[in-house]
């Protein structure tokens, strides 16, 4: 391994390497990242670039950017990933909440209209 390693997350190397999350998974139970690791602090498992490299998963040499910009730009597509996830998530609410204010403004109508039926 090198003294200043990139690691990546499961899901960031199957973004890198063009395989899914499971496939990741199975090779590193398999021992193909033997220098895998569990992140500080969290439950996320991350592998180091030379890992990939060592099990010919990735070969930076031939990528026409360098190693560096394609993890910038997999982190970045996974933020929006996120982001677009959170952002459906947030108008599913509000799409919620917009039927609940329809129904109680339904509700507050009909009340009005039975106290005026009544006092007339």
């Amino acid at each position: 391994m090198q003294e200043h390693e990139r690691w990546l997350s499961r899901n960031e190397v199957a973004d890198l390497v063009g395989r899914s999350y499971d496939t990741v998974r199975r090779d590193e139970g398999r021992g193909l990242y033997p220098h895998a690791r569990r992140r500080a602090g969290s439950t996320t498992r991350e592998i180091p670039l030379s890992d990939l490299v060592e099990a010919g998963h990735y070969d930076p040499a031939s990528e026409a950017e360098s190693a560096e910009e394609t993890i910038s730009k997999v982190r970045s597509g996974r933020e929006n990933s996120e982001l677009r996830e959170e952002l459906a998530r947030a108008q599913a609410r509000i799409e919620a909440l917009e039927e609940r204010l329809a129904d109680a403004n339904e509700d507050r109508r009909f009340l009005r209209r039975l106290l005026e039926g009544r006092a007339a």
